[in-house]
Order: C-alpha cells, then sequence, then structure tokens
C-alpha cells in the first residue's frame, strides 16, 4: 500500500513538473535565479500509520539554498521534530524525528514576486523512540535511514524578506515497514 501512495505521488509531481515547465519561449526568469535562499521556520508532520503516535507532529527547521540562473534550485534542509507519546497498558511510548536532506527543484516565476518550486529531497532521517513502562526502566532505540521527501514550494520575495509554505511527502524506508507521512512548513527567509 505504501509503495502504490509514493509511485502514485511521484506520478502527480512529475506531472505537475512537466505542465508547468517552460516552453522555448519564456520571457524573463524568476526572481530567485541567481540568488541565494536562507530561511527558518516551523513546521508540522502528519503521520499516515496506524495508531495515536506521530514521529514527526511538531518540528522546526532551517534551510538554504541557491538557484541558478537556469531556474534550477539547489538546496538543504535540517529539521528536528518534536514528535509525541502516548500511554498504553500502563506503558509509555515517544518517538520523533530529525531529517537532514539536500533538495533540488524548477523555480517558476508567477507575477513579479511569487514562485511555485516543484522539489525532491533525499537524506538521512534520524528516528528515536522510547518506551517506559509504569514500573520503571525505560528502552530507547536510535536508527538512521534513508529519506525522500517529494514536494512543491509557493514563495513570496519581498525587498529585505521572504515567505514560503511548503507542502512534503515524506517517506522513511525504516525496516520492517516504512514510515510515510505529510510536511507542512511556514516559513521566513531572509
Amino acid at each position: 500500500m505504501a509503495r502504490k501512495s509514493w509511485t502514485g505521488l511521484l506520478g502527480v509531481m512529475c506531472s505537475a513538473a512537466a505542465l508547468f515547465a517552460p516552453g522555448t519561449a519564456r520571457a524573463e526568469p524568476p526572481i530567485t535565479a541567481g540568488g541565494i535562499q536562507l530561511g527558518l521556520g516551523f513546521r508540522y508532520g502528519f503521520d499516515f500509520e496506524e495508531g495515536d503516535l506521530n514521529p514527526w507532529a511538531t518540528g522546526f527547521g532551517i534551510e538554504g539554498g541557491y538557484t541558478l540562473p537556469s531556474a534550477v534550485y539547489l538546496g538543504a534542509n535540517l529539521e528536528y521534530y518534536l514528535g509525541s507519546t502516548v500511554e498504553s497498558l500502563d506503558t509509555e511510548v515517544s518517538s520523533n524525528v530529525y531529517q537532514l536532506s539536500a533538495e533540488g527543484g524548477y523555480d517558476l516565476g508567477f507575477a513579479e514576486r511569487f514562485v511555485l518550486r516543484p522539489k525532491v529531497g533525499v537524506g538521512l532521517a534520524g528516528v528515536r523512540s522510547e518506551v517506559c513502562p509504569e514500573e520503571g526502566g525505560c528502552d530507547s532505540e536510535s536508527s538512521s535511514e534513508l529519506l525522500a521527501t517529494p514536494g512543491v514550494a509557493f514563495l513570496f520575495l519581498g525587498e529585505h524578506f521572504s515567505f514560503s509554505a511548503d507542502v512534503r511527502y515524506a517517506v522513511i524506508f525504516s525496516d520492517p515497514e516504512p514510515l510515510n507521512g505529510v510536511l507542512l512548513t511556514l516559513g521566513i527567509g531572509f
């Protein structure tokens, strides 16, 4: 099931990128072309797995990148998610995630200061979980897993700042089952 949703979303993203890709007669490059972007932001991740334990939930991040004169975007993203804690049968279980990824995309300029950026990120996710029985003696486990995050960002670039919002589909290729979720980001940049 997770593989079908992943490949379906990837197909939709590729179709959207092809639909919005510039033709041979492009008037001018987006406002981001030839520029560096740095930003801080609030994140929230929705988990697709069964149960109440969400390893993403509220998070924070920092990102940076450069848009080439050809409108190709290259960047990096560092995020930390606080995760969640649930109680079940006299046991407390908690989990959270941090993610480090490289991103590539293509900037499409709309109006004078608006940019739409289809993108995909790949990197590593650190997944931490802890099980604490009521009697005490917590047991924790951490692992580093491959991460993929296709998505799309919308940017407004002002004179001295920028605002961004993006949505990404996240897949952490953990064993035995991958973790799947949707990540929402609101950010301010310089």
